[in-house]
């Protein structure tokens, strides 16, 4: 396989596992950073490498379709594929499949690169990095539109297992608020099949997230605040298990 495509093969951990056996919604969105991380190592530019220039890369937001989770023992086949920026974004599509070539879920993340002394966006890369991504001509826009009127939930406060080594909450951490604020469809057996994510600003260890949330039909909205600022904003769309009453 070309540079430009990274490819994972891996089982499916039984702890990533809900209590259906299916992955849990941040498993997948952690897998989906890890292969990334992994294919930036390879190439030479991980991590540590943008350390150097004081610089790293953050998730900016993600749209994923889910057509059937990973279980619980599955071997799943893990492909990523990025592109060069466009409007300062680097893309990046991530594909989970079975052994067979099904598609089981897709995420498309966007990814900026910050300077981690100023928390600026840098439009270019440091001098000297050579990047096989591909180009691409244009990025579509899938930003979650909220309802003005939000319902209040829950506050949760940003703890020590939740922060990552940019020390802040970890991308893959939101996964699991969501999650918890859709428990009771979850636990019915509804699915989650859509899901997009903007994140706004970093939620640091200490503050305290107040979520709250607006349903339409089968979506679900989620809003995030630290001290009455937006922290991230999410859409999910769930499908209802037969039988199953909203």
């Amino acid at each position: 396989m070309d540079q430009q495509t990274f490819l994972k093969k891996t089982k499916v951990e039984y702890s990533y596992c809900d209590w259906t056996n299916a992955m849990k919604l941040s498993y997948l969105l952690g897998e989906a950073q890890e292969v990334s991380m992994e294919h930036c190592d390879a190439l030479g530019i991980g991590g540590d490498y943008f350390m150097r220039f004081h610089k790293a890369f953050l998730l900016a937001k993600l749209r994923g379709r889910i057509v059937r989770m990973p279980r619980g023992g599955e071997e799943v086949v893990i492909t990523t594929r990025p592109n060069m920026p466009v409007r300062s974004q680097y893309r990046r599509i991530t594909r989970f499949e079975d052994l067979q070539g099904n598609l089981l879920a897709e995420l498309d993340s966007r990814w900026i690169l910050v300077d981690m002394d100023t928390k600026r966006i840098v439009r270019r890369l440091p001098e000297g990095i050579q990047t096989p991504f591909a180009e691409l001509a244009q990025l579509e826009d899938f930003r979650p539109a909220l309802p003005e009127k939000m319902e209040p939930v829950e506050q949760v406060r940003v703890r020590y297992h939740m922060v990552d080594i940019n020390r802040h909450l970890n991308n893959a951490v939101y996964g699991d608020l969501i999650s918890n604020l859709l428990e009771n469809r979850l636990f019915q057996g509804d699915t989650i099949r859509e899901l997009s994510l903007f994140y706004h600003r970093e939620a640091k260890p200490g503050d305290q997230l107040l979520l709250s949330t607006a349903q339409e039909g089968d979506v679900v909205h989620i809003r995030g605040e630290v001290d009455g600022s937006r922290c991230f904003e999410a859409s999910v769309t769930l499908e209802k298990s037969e039988g199953e009453a909203v």
